[in-house]
């Protein structure tokens, strides 16, 4: 129960000080302010572009994987 009085309180506070209109708007702001800590960086912009990228190269059949990379 304590952590649900603290996250309201938070809510309460961040919703106060950017002058938001309710809970939805709260949860979008922090997330706007926090996704670069929050996501990896592999899920960024530059990893989307770079595998976008790869995908257009030529593709190498593989039919055996763990004999093409000696795991047998």
């Amino acid at each position: 129960m304590k952590g649900l009085i603290k996250t309201n309180m938070v809510i309460n506070i961040v919703k106060a000080k950017y002058g938001l209109g309710d809970e939805s708007e709260v949860i979008n702001r922090m997330m706007l302010e926090h996704e670069e800590i929050l996501l990896e960086p592999a899920l960024g912009p530059g990893f989307v572009a770079k595998m976008r990228k790869r995908g257009k190269e030529k593709m190498v059949k593989v039919t055996d994987f763990a004999k093409r990379y000696k795991l047998k």
